[in-house]
C-alpha cells in the first residue's frame, strides 16, 4: 500500500446526496420567487452554499443568503435526508483499506441531523457510513460530532 491512511469527506464522496442538496436549494429559491435551473445549480456544485447564492442571486444580501441556506437545509432534512444512500462500493473500499493495513479518517463540515443519520441514528434507515467504518476499523479516527 502506497498510503497508510485515507481521509474521506462524507457528503458527495461516501454518500450520494448532491442531487438532493441541489434540489433542496432549488426549492428554497423557488419558494422565495427565484427560479434557478437545476443545471445552473449543478454548475456551482462543490462551491460553498454562500458562494453559490452570490452567483445565482447576486442581489441577495448576506442575511438573505444565510436564511436561504437555512431554509434549504430544513427542506433537505425533511424531504431528502431519508432518501440519501451511500455510494455503491463503500463497504468494499473500507474493507480493502483495512486488509491492506490502512487507516481512515473523516473530514467534513457536516453537522446536525445529516451527521446523525450518517452516524446511524436509531431512526435512520440509511446505512451508517461512520458506523460501518467503526466496525471495520475499531480504532478509527475520532468520529466528527
Amino acid at each position: 500500500m502506497i498510503f497508510s491512511g485515507f481521509i474521506f469527506d462524507i457528503e458527495g464522496t461516501l454518500v450520494d446526496c448532491v442531487p438532493h442538496t441541489l434540489n433542496s436549494l432549488q426549492e428554497a429559491l423557488k419558494m422565495r420567487g427565484h427560479a434557478v435551473s437545476y443545471e445552473t445549480l449543478q454548475l456551482c456544485s462543490g462551491l460553498d452554499g454562500d458562494e453559490t447564492l452570490k452567483l445565482v442571486t447576486p442581489s441577495f444580501k448576506e442575511n438573505e443568503r444565510k436564511q436561504m441556506l437555512k431554509d434549504a437545509g430544513k427542506y433537505y432534512e425533511q424531504t431528502y435526508l431519508p432518501l440519501v444512500r451511500p455510494f455503491e462500493g463503500v463497504r468494499a473500499l473500507f474493507t480493502a483499506i483495512k486488509q491492506a493495513g490502512g487507516a481512515i479518517a473523516f473530514a467534513t463540515d457536516c453537522k446536525g441531523a445529516p451527521l446523525k443519520v450518517y452516524r446511524g441514528s436509531p431512526a435512520s434507515t440509511t446505512l451508517s457510513i461512520i458506523s460501518l467504518a467503526a466496525m471495520i476499523f475499531p480504532r478509527a479516527s475520532p468520529i466528527p460530532r
